[in-house]
This record gives C-alpha cells, sequence and structure tokens, in this order.
C-alpha cells in the first residue's frame, strides 16, 4: 500500500512538472517576442512601416492627391513584398504586377508620414486649418501663401511651388544647399523616390533682379505624364500659347513669368551651351553673351523683350528627342512678368522658329 502511495507521489510530481514546462513554453513564446519587441527593438515597428513607405512606389501628390505613376522598378517591388496588393487578392509572384502598379499607392499609403505629418489615404498631404481657411475664401494668392507656410513647417527646404496652369506640373520646390541633387531621387517628405521633386540649383535665387534661377525636375513620361513633361510640349506653338506662363508661389506673393523660349541641348557636344552656370548675370557683356546662346536655339518666336535687370527662371530636363542618351536636356526660358505686361500680348502673333541650332545627334 505504502509503495502505490509513492508511486501516486512520483506520478502526482511528474504530472506537475510537464504542466510547469508546458505553460512555461506558452508564456514564454508570448512574452518573450513582447520583450524582445518592446525592450530589445523598441525600433522594430517604426522601422517595417517605414521599410513599406520606401517600398510603395508613389510620388508626393500633395493636395491635389495625384496618383501613383508606373515606375520601372514597380514589378520588383511586388514581387519583393509577396503580399497582396489589391481587393486582398494574393499577388502571385508578381506576374502581372503591370497591371497593379498604380494601386500600390492605395495599399502602401498610411495615415502619418515621416515626421508625424498627416497623410490622406492616398498619400497626400491633410491640409491644416489654415489652408482649408483659404481654399474656402477662393482667393489663390491666399491659397498660395497658406500652402507654402504648412510645406515650410513640415519641411524647412520647401522654397514655394512652382506650376505651369492648366498642366499636371504642380510642385513644391525645394532647394538643398548642402546637396543640390538631393532631390533628383527623394520626394518632398525626404522619403527615397525616383521621381523626384523640383528643386533649384543651390546657387539660385527666386525673383531677384539679374538672377537666373535654375530649377530641376524629371521628364516623367510614363502612366500618367508628370513633373517637368509639359516642357516638351512647347515644341508645339498651340500648347505655348495655351500656357504661356509658369508660375512660382513664394511664402510673400506668386510670381508670373513669361515663357520666351524652349530649346535642346546634348552636353556631351563640343559646342555645347552651358546654361546651367550662369544663375547671375554679373555683367551686361555676360548677359548679353549668354542671350545671344539662347537666341540661336530658341524653338518660339515671341516678341519678348530681356533686359539683364529682370529676374529670369529657367526649367531644365532631359528631352524627348536625345532620349536615354544621358546627356540630353530640354530647357525652357522665362523671364518675371512686368508691370502691365499681359501674356496675350505676346501670344497672338508667336509662331515657331524657322531654324533653331539642334545639338549634333539631330543636325
Amino acid at each position: 500500500m505504502e509503495t502505490e502511495n509513492k508511486a501516486s507521489d512520483k506520478t502526482s510530481k511528474g504530472d506537475l512538472i510537464r504542466l510547469s514546462t508546458i505553460l512555461f513554453i506558452i508564456l514564454g513564446s508570448v512574452l518573450l517576442p513582447l520583450f524582445a519587441r518592446e525592450v530589445l527593438f523598441p525600433n522594430l515597428k517604426a522601422w517595417k512601416e517605414d521599410i513599406e513607405l520606401r517600398q510603395g512606389i508613389r510620388r508626393e501628390g500633395l493636395f491635389a492627391g495625384n496618383p501613383d505613376m508606373k515606375d520601372s522598378d514597380a514589378e520588383d517591388d511586388i514581387r519583393a513584398l509577396g503580399g497582396t496588393w489589391k481587393n486582398g487578392r494574393n499577388a502571385e509572384s508578381g506576374t502581372d504586377a503591370d497591371g497593379e502598379v498604380e494601386d500600390l499607392g492605395i495599399i502602401w499609403s498610411k495615415e502619418y508620414g515621416p515626421g508625424g505629418v498627416k497623410l490622406n489615404a492616398d498619400g497626400s498631404i491633410v491640409p491644416d486649418a489654415e489652408v482649408v481657411e483659404a481654399l474656402k475664401s477662393g482667393n489663390q494668392n491666399r491659397i498660395d501663401r497658406a500652402m507654402v507656410s504648412q510645406y515650410r513647417r513640415i519641411n524647412p527646404e520647401t522654397v514655394g511651388m512652382i506650376r505651369i496652369p492648366g498642366t499636371v506640373l504642380n510642385h513644391p520646390l525645394m532647394q538643398s544647399p548642402a546637396n543640390e541633387g538631393y532631390y533628383l531621387n527623394h520626394d518632398f517628405l525626404k522619403r527615397e523616390n525616383a521621381n523626384g521633386t523640383p528643386f533649384l540649383a543651390a546657387s539660385s535665387g527666386l525673383a531677384t533682379p539679374a538672377g537666373n534661377a535654375i530649377a530641376y525636375g524629371h521628364n516623367i513620361r510614363l502612366g500618367r505624364k508628370d513633373i517637368f513633361q509639359p516642357i516638351a510640349e512647347y515644341e508645339n506653338i498651340n500648347f505655348y500659347k495655351a500656357h504661356p506662363t509658369v508660375e512660382v508661389a513664394l511664402p510673400d506673393r506668386t510670381v508670373s513669368f513669361l515663357v520666351f523660349a524652349y530649346f535642346i541641348v546634348d552636353t556631351a557636344d563640343e559646342d555645347t551651351f552651358v546654361y546651367w552656370q550662369d544663375t547671375y548675370f554679373s555683367s551686361e557683356e555676360k548677359f548679353t553673351q549668354y542671350m545671344e546662346e539662347v537666341a540661336k536655339r530658341n524653338w518660339l518666336e515671341t516678341g519678348i523683350v530681356c533686359e539683364r535687370t529682370d529676374s529670369y527662371l529657367t526649367l531644365s530636363s532631359c528631352s524627348v528627342e536625345l532620349a536615354r542618351s544621358g546627356t540630353n536636356r530640354m530647357v525652357l526660358m522665362c523671364r518675371a512678368l512686368r508691370e502691365g505686361e499681359k501674356p496675350g500680348d505676346y501670344t497672338k502673333g508667336a509662331c515657331r522658329a524657322a531654324n533653331p541650332l539642334l545639338p549634333i545627334k539631330l543636325r
């Protein structure tokens, strides 16, 4: 009888040990990941969300809520994600990725972007109270000032906004003195983005007398045309007549610039025009030499008179004619609208130039 009791006690102790072991394993499997996530790797969640944001192929969109655009890396990114991308449907090795690229922005948009910036579902920035009130007023100058103010609070490297009325070009304009080309592959929120954001040369000043502000942006032609793509349309004189100005919204005002020249250069040519070096015309001689080079290449005859004391804006991007060469450039030059001037004063008589100087490959 005593032997049986001892055996029973041993069995009970064994069951208790086994039960304790099972409970320990269960609790460990639950608590250990929590401990690792919260204590050992407190930034894991933020890091993961940042990766997801970077993998989403979309440009800033901003208040316009513009949809995302197709990108050459889209299919690879979808394969890498390996999850779902549309209506809960599984991505089967990304085989039909091309048809789903435009939905990436919806899937990967977050409520908040870097720095706590509140975002809409399409990735656009949620307007603050000042912008909302300005939009209600319908006053474009007030709207511009309010939007630029919010942009600058979010990213102090915002100079203003740049747009060609009636086109898709309507973006913040950036300037990074320490790293001039930073926004070639970063969006407004400083996330890596192959589409980039329009930006000024580090040495440029906007709307300054005798100044020639050089603005750069990609010529995006895939999917929905965007960024500086509208520049290419100035080869058509009717497009020029419909869009004779480029507007730049600054913190205190909006400046209209008259388009007076469009031309193409190949930076590999021996006789290339180094238009990007002159961001300020220090003398009448330098100004005259520069404008003579512009006149040789100009596709537009507008009758617009330019003087050194005017303010100039030059938009630079890759051209369609020399696509994929890596040295191709299309350039749009504008000067600030003078008091009392109207764009219509010049568009009526404008015509296509007869024989503009072209890059060697196009002659």
